[in-house]
């Protein structure tokens, strides 16, 4: 930032700019610069100086530092306590003045005087503190639990609340953020299977005008499309899937295949991934002829294929103002001696006959009347083939910061159809298992160069190209792919409706001769009222030493199945009994 002295020097010409500094004149300045430039900053303290809020900024902050902030309070007849610093003073001196402002007769003006003289601070806003204005009923009512009150004893707590569920529908909730789009060029299609129904392909950019930017409504349209119900939905920006049923039958499967975009759109990457056969080069062309096109006008194309076969066509018909595309198919095929050309009825297609990196069609520049953008369109000049590409597995989860193996971490590869082998992939400390263990891990069994990282994923690859490159993840114990890969599973299932439940925690049993469970036995003779609602039915206080002993039961050695008899006589219901956990330990569950 520019100094005083230099704006001041900025205003004469520039031969008193002299380089390096400092010289004479800069020197002379500068004198009167450092002053102009404490005289500002002076002011812009004082004027700090006179709000509550930046006063006194900047000081140490102890009790002796209270200068400006002081003065202020001077004006208020308030003193700093001895205990304060500055901090706690300007918070001090804010609530104090506030008093002032908004008076001593309302609740909240008592509370600050009371707060104010015994030193303490209150929330300072109704919207913090519990008044009994603001509350529903006028009423105070406090709970507290009887003494002898056997919910302690038999649950292990004071009150619980459970309920029940209604049957659910099976439902998959997407992971990927949609809100912006997403690019379903290469894979669009989503298989999907609802309840027993049979499989449907779906094309999820059918309905879009730009397959590379597919909106989140699009995708959504295109499934609903194939479905009477509203199966797809908006979560958020993510998608959800919703099958129409609920319960035992209800159920979803995402099925594998080609073009799956079901780690575009839901975040679910594929169990099994293939290689790529070597591919020709290929262009189809963006306009639609029709039935006819006139080239009376523009009729040749020339193309280099391959880079060995080079023809300028002229691809006109014996009417050049109606050619049609067999005309245009024929006269490139019979230039070129093989079967270049190829059309559906609207668009011309050309197809070089290798395959590989080496195959490759340019368009050239034609000598005259060229045809190239009436038959073809914008479509770019030159298009190449590829070679035959090897299965590679790429996680879609983010490992840059380590993942927790410490629980799942094998991962079971079948690669090339070699038969599968299971790796642990867990790091020296599993539970922070970093991306290079990982790595290190796979290549220590497969091999190196099968596993590799970017510093944020995964991937693995085939050692073979082609159709018979293979990469197919198993489900081994403590499977670890969904961490590593992202590889979920893909049937999901409803739920059927669920009554409230509740299992307590396995209550101090007591031995005695006169305890007829070997497991042991409660007194509640005295600790002996349990309070229970159930569903709509009115609350209950059940007395178990009243109901044991009308049932001929002695309620000072009552067993847990006992106990349960007494609730279910109380309720008309059978809804207690006595269960022993994994551990052989006898509690109660309430269902």
């Amino acid at each position: 930032m520019p100094t005083k002295t230099d704006r001041i020097i900025s205003y004469l010409p520039g031969v008193f700019r002299a380089l390096p500094r400092p010289t004479v004149l800069y020197t002379l300045v500068n004198a009167f610069g450092r002053e102009l430039q404490q005289g500002e900053n002076s002011l812009a303290a004082l004027m700090q100086a006179h709000w509550v809020d930046h006063a006194d900024r900047g000081s140490e902050g102890a009790h002796k530092d209270i200068d400006d902030l002081l003065k202020i309070a001077a004006m208020y007849g308030l003193l700093p306590r001895e205990d304060e610093d500055v901090e706690e003073f300007r918070q001090h001196l804010k609530r104090y003045i506030r008093i002032f402002l908004e008076g001593t007769a309302t609740v909240q003006g008592i509370l600050r005087v009371t707060a104010q003289a015994l030193g303490v601070q209150i929330a300072d806003a109704y919207e913090d503190m519990d008044t009994w204005w603001r509350r529903d009923v006028d009423s105070i009512t406090t709970l507290r639990s009887r003494r002898d009150d056997a919910a302690v004893m038999l649950f292990g707590s004071k009150n619980a609340s459970v309920s029940g569920s209604d049957a659910q529908p099976a439902q998959i909730i997407g992971t990927v953020d949609l809100g912006e789009g997403v690019d379903l060029q290469e894979n669009s299609l989503l298989k999907l299977k609802v309840d027993q129904d049979a499989p449907i392909e779906i094309d999820l950019a059918s309905g879009s005008s730009d397959s590379a930017n597919v909106s989140l409504q699009g995708i959504i349209n295109a499934i609903n499309t194939f479905f009477p119900a509203d199966l797809a939905s908006a979560k958020g920006r993510n998608l959800l899937l919703s099958s129409p049923t609920s319960g035992n039958h209800s159920r979803l499967e995402l099925l594998e295949g080609e073009m799956d975009a079901s780690a575009a759109v839901l975040g679910f990457a594929p169990r099994t991934w293939h290689g790529k056969e070597s591919l020709a080069a290929t262009v189809t062309a963006l306009v639609d002829l029709g039935n006819h096109v006139d080239l009376s006008r523009e009729r040749y194309l020339r193309l280099l294929v391959d880079n060995s076969h080079l023809f300028e066509v002229d691809c006109a018909g014996t009417d050049p103002a109606n050619t049609t595309p067999d005309q245009i198919s024929d006269a490139i095929n019979a230039a070129f001696g093989f079967a270049l050309a190829s059309h559906d009825g609207h668009f011309l297609t050309l197809t070089s006959a290798t395959t590989g990196i080496t195959s490759n069609i340019g368009f050239l520049q034609a000598a005259a009347q060229g045809a190239k953008d009436r038959l073809f369109g914008a479509v770019n000049t030159f298009h190449s083939g590829q070679d035959a590409q090897a299965a590679v597995a790429t996680g879609i989860r983010d490992l840059s910061g380590g993942v927790d193996l410490s629980e799942n971490f094998n991962i079971r590869v079948e690669t090339d159809s070699v038969h599968p082998v299971t790796i642990n992939c867990a790091g020296p400390d599993p539970a922070n298992t970093q991306l290079p263990e990982i790595v290190a891990a796979i290549n220590a069994v497969l091999g190196q160069g099968m596993a590799t990282q970017n510093g944020r994923f995964v991937s693995l690859h085939s050692s073979k190209a082609g159709s018979e490159s293979l990469l197919f993840f198993r489900a081994p114990k403590h499977d670890a792919s969904g961490l590593l890969f992202g590889i979920g599973e893909r049937v999901y299932k409803g739920e059927v409706a669920r009554p409230a439940h509740f299992t307590a925690k396995p209550p101090a049993l007591l031995q005695s001769d006169d305890c007829p469970a070997e497991s042991g036995c409660l007194d509640v003779s005295t600790v002996r009222f349990l309070t229970l609602a159930v569903d709509d039915q009115p609350v209950r206080l059940i007395n178990l030493a009243q109901t044991l002993r009308l049932q001929g039961k002695d309620p000072r050695n009552a067993t847990l199945d006992e106990i349960a008899g007494a609730v279910n006589r109380e309720t008309g219901d059978v809804i207690a009994k006595a269960v022993a956990n994994e551990k052989g330990e006898s509690h109660l569950e309430l269902a």
